[in-house]
C-alpha cells in the first residue's frame, strides 16, 4: 500500500481496520477495498466514493458455498456454473466491503437484478450499487460502488 501511494505522489501515514477489519488509511486520502487470491491481491482507491473490490478464481471451494444463495437467488445458478457462483459470491464480498459494518449475507441481500454487458445494476433493499465484473486471466474481479 505504501509503494501505491507514493506512486500516486501521495505521503503515506499509515493503514489501521475498524472492528470489522476494513481498512482504511490514516489521513483519508483515499478510501480503500483490498482482495487477494493467491498469488494475485487487488487494492482499489477512490478519492471520492466508497468502493469494494473482490478477486476469486471460479473453483471446488465455490461449490461448498452455493447452497447457503441458491434459495435466495435461483435465477442466477445453473447446475454447474463456477463462474456465476463465483460473481455473485464475489459480489457479496464487495458489498460487504462498502457497508463497513458486519453484515449477514444470506438475510441481508435481496436482489433486485438488472444485467448489462459486465454491468449488474444491483438494489439491496433501499440502496443501489454499480457492479462492475471481468475475466482476467483465470480470474473473476468485481468492483463495487453505491449509485
Amino acid at each position: 500500500m505504501k509503494f501505491i501511494i507514493k506512486k500516486l505522489k501521495y505521503n503515506y501515514h499509515g493503514l489501521y481496520k475498524n472492528k470489522f477489519k476494513k481498512p482504511f488509511l490514516l489521513n483519508n486520502l483515499f478510501n480503500i477495498s483490498i482482495s487477494h487470491c493467491f498469488p494475485a491481491i487487488s487494492i482499489l482507491l477512490n478519492n471520492k466514493k466508497n468502493i469494494g473490490i473482490d478477486i476469486q478464481i471460479p473453483g471446488v471451494k465455490l461449490k461448498k458455498i452455493k447452497k447457503k444463495f441458491k434459495k435466495r437467488i435461483n435465477f442466477f445458478f445453473t447446475k454447474k456454473n463456477l463462474y456465476k457462483i463465483c460473481i455473485y459470491w464475489s459480489i457479496a464480498e464487495a458489498i460487504y466491503k462498502i457497508c463497513n459494518k458486519n453484515i449477514i449475507i444470506e438475510n441481508n441481500i435481496k436482489l433486485s437484478f438488472k444485467k448489462e454487458k459486465n454491468i449488474i445494476f444491483l438494489k439491496i433493499y433501499s440502496k443501489y450499487y454499480i457492479i462492475n465484473y471481468c475475466l482476467y486471466y483465470n480470474y473473476i474481479i468485481i468492483i463495487c460502488q453505491k449509485k
